[in-house]
């Protein structure tokens, strides 16, 4: 007798699954790159692709509130203060920057599982099997871009921000409480990054143009732009009033402006088309001086090398040929059917946007994949939700065996540079 079994996750409980394998995933990431209590990588700013998690971790355990104001205004807050509290009270027992170093990488993994969490919720209630998310897990799990989210800087808390907007855009439950969390995530965009406030606002325009396309009233639409003027007028009026903060903001927008779009939009092309490598199978990195005090870092950029457009080694091309593929796969299949097209489009405009942005205005390029590579991820994910899951494992395992081999190149690299 042959038994049938079935087994389903509910939205939620696949929700809570999906959290808590993120959190623990990105704390065990950070660990095995190096990230603890002493190490350079834990105490100075710019050596892993210009992140600034030594420099986080460092304000955390002295209260320094100056570094992020400006573009990351809301980071002192929820970060450097309540971080320095808790490592005062429990210095007598634990040293500051143990408490600094190992919070740091609890709060932004925590804040990435929460934000996937959320989006994995929109996902099973839009249809697509937790089977079929398990089977694309290890892609972001393991994938080159999610180095940077799980160093103790922004980026982690960005994308759990921004994954989540997208997760309740796609299953918002009513349309008062997709107003509202939308509404709420975009305040919260802003405040970590203030460039990525774009994105969940522009879910909640959508959101609520959906909704009132065949009953339209007017006076939502005046609501929608009323409340997009007064933040504008409100971010602005802050700029104009306080003097620090303005010029803390002009510095760091004109200190990185490139132009590389306009200035070599061949190299521009390049970059983009790298990041959405990359941001899941990248080459080996390069170690250099390239930064103001003249310290080991590593790179993508090196000062008068070349940006090699495929500078994969063979496991790396391996592996890189196969994201290629079930990307170019996944993406034709969302876009063709009608069940997810929209969202499609809602998030290759996203990462269209990103790669714009960032040949505009960064430095590492690299730097910035978090903001876009869960999309990618998410992108593949719609079109590939009726597929068996089988015949997705094969592909992203071989994937995952090549992001395992940067990885460990990553953690080489940090461990060979001293202070």
């Amino acid at each position: 007798m042959r038994l049938q079994k079935s087994f389903t996750l509910s939205p939620r409980l696949s929700g809570l699954i999906a959290a808590a394998l993120v959190t623990v995933g990105l704390m065990t990431m950070s660990w095995g790159l190096g990230v603890s209590a002493g190490r350079p990588i834990s105490t100075r700013t710019d050596l892993f692709f210009q992140s600034d998690a030594g420099g986080l971790v460092t304000d955390a355990a002295t209260d320094f509130k100056s570094r992020n104001r400006g573009v990351h205004p809301l980071l002192y807050f929820v970060w450097t203060k309540p971080l320095y509290l808790l490592a005062k009270a429990l210095e007598p027992t634990i040293p500051m920057q143990t408490t600094a170093v190992v919070g740091s990488r609890l709060l932004v993994s925590t804040s990435a599982g929460l934000g996937v969490g959320m989006l994995v919720v929109g996902l099973v209630r839009r249809g697509i099997t937790p089977r079929i998310l398990l089977a694309i897990a290890p892609l972001y799990l393991l994938g080159s871009g999610q180095a940077m989210a799980a160093m103790p800087d922004h980026f982690g808390i960005s994308q759990g921000v921004l994954a989540a907007a997208f997760g309740t855009y796609l299953a918002p439950g009513s349309f008062r409480r997709g107003v509202l969390l939308l509404g709420i995530l975009s305040v919260l965009a802003t405040g970590v990054t203030v460039s990525n406030f774009l994105f969940p606002f522009a879910l909640l325009v959508a959101h609520v143009v959906q909704n009132y396309r065949d009953r339209a009233k007017w006076w939502w639409y005046a609501i929608v732009i009323g409340v997009c003027i007064a933040i504008a007028a409100s971010g602005l009026l802050v700029l104009i009033v306080a003097d620090g903060l303005r010029e803390r903001f002009l510095m760091r927008v004109e200190g990185y402006l490139t132009w590389r779009i306009t200035k070599d939009p061949v190299g521009a092309l390049q970059f983009a088309f790298r990041g959405v490598i990359d941001s899941v199978v990248a080459p080996t990195p390069s170690i250099t001086r390239d930064n103001l005090d003249r310290v080991p870092m590593l790179t993508y950029q090196p000062s008068g090398g070349s940006y090699s457009v495929w500078p994969y080694d063979w496991r790396q091309s391996i592996g890189a040929s196969l994201w290629l593929g079930l990307l170019a796969f996944g993406t034709v299949r969302a876009i063709r059917g009608k069940e997810f097209r929209i969202p499609a489009i809602a998030l290759g405009a996203w990462i269209l946007w990103n790669a714009i942005f960032h040949n505009i205005w960064g430095d590492e390029y690299f730097l910035y994949t978090p903001h876009y590579s869960w999309a990618l991820i998410t992108l593949v994910s719609l079109g590939l939700a009726s597929m068996k899951s089988r015949w997705v494992w094969p592909i992203t395992l071989a994937i995952s065996l090549t992001c395992i081999h940067t990885l460990l190149q990553y953690r080489d690299a940090i461990a060979s540079i001293a202070e």
